[in-house]
C-alpha cells in the first residue's frame, strides 16, 4: 500500500467492544468471519483486481490498522491501495 497522509482517530465505543475481547483472547475465532465466492466462466483478473482495489479505496473500514501506544488509534490513510498478489 502506498502511504500518503495519515489521520489518527480514537476507536469508537463499538470498535472497543470488539477490539478488547479479541486482544484478551487472540486464539478466539469469534470475530473472524470468512467466506468464499465461486466464479464460473472466464475471469479478467486485471479487472477483478482493479475492482477490489476500488472497493477498498471507497470503504475506509476495510483499510483500517490499529496503532497502540497508551491510547489506541485507527489511522486512516488517503491514497492508493494495492492488494497483494
Amino acid at each position: 500500500m502506498k502511504e500518503n497522509k495519515q489521520t489518527l482517530h480514537r476507536l469508537t465505543e463499538s470498535q472497543k467492544m470488539v477490539y478488547f475481547p479479541q486482544m484478551t483472547n487472540l486464539s478466539s475465532p469469534v470475530f473472524n468471519v470468512g467466506g468464499a465466492v465461486v466464479i464460473y466462466g472466464v475471469v479478467d483478473l486485471n479487472l477483478l483486481e482493479k475492482s477490489i482495489e476500488l472497493f477498498i479505496q471507497h470503504n475506509n473500514i476495510l483499510n483500517i490498522k490499529i496503532k497502540e501506544g497508551g491510547q489506541i488509534y485507527q489511522p486512516f490513510q488517503a491514497g492508493n491501495v494495492n492488494i497483494a498478489k
